[in-house]
């Protein structure tokens, strides 16, 4: 089912706008998290070109592996946001102005279903104690 569970102790925290290759259940223990979140679709908004994945196709007359240009995905291999999107730089004010954003609020008890490749961005308010704990499989 699960390919990892995580563990999350500290108190105001921020994780800057990224995307995960896998999915996750989110659950908040003590205090609770804000998500930023945008879709899938808003990637070319957010990765300015970095380093794209590269397919090879098979050539059987010369029996090796070729890369074109056709074989260049839209997809980022970095899963983190080329800027800060609370805050971004002039050059990508333009870009950030698109972005289908949405906020989601997490309290103690309650989980959110986030699934791959959805970017977010996680702040972390404590509890009263001073403690924000949560945990993701």
């Amino acid at each position: 089912l699960f390919k990892r569970t995580d563990l999350w102790l500290g108190s105001h925290t921020l994780s800057t706008l990224h995307f995960d290759n896998y999915e996750n259940l989110f659950s908040q223990l003590v205090g609770e998290k804000e998500f930023l979140l945008c879709p899938p679709g808003d990637t070319p908004l957010l990765a300015d070109g970095r380093l794209r994945k590269a397919y090879a196709t098979w050539d059987r007359s010369n029996g090796s592996f070729e890369r074109k240009a056709e074989g260049l995905s839209d997809e980022a291999v970095m899963n983190y946001a080329v800027y800060d999107v609370e805050n971004p730089p002039e050059e990508y004010a333009e870009l950030s102005a698109k972005l289908r954003t949405t906020v989601v609020t997490v309290h103690a008890g309650e989980t959110l279903y986030l699934p791959f490749g959805w970017w977010h961005q996680v702040r972390g308010r404590p509890g009263p104690e001073g403690l924000c704990c949560s945990a993701a499989s």
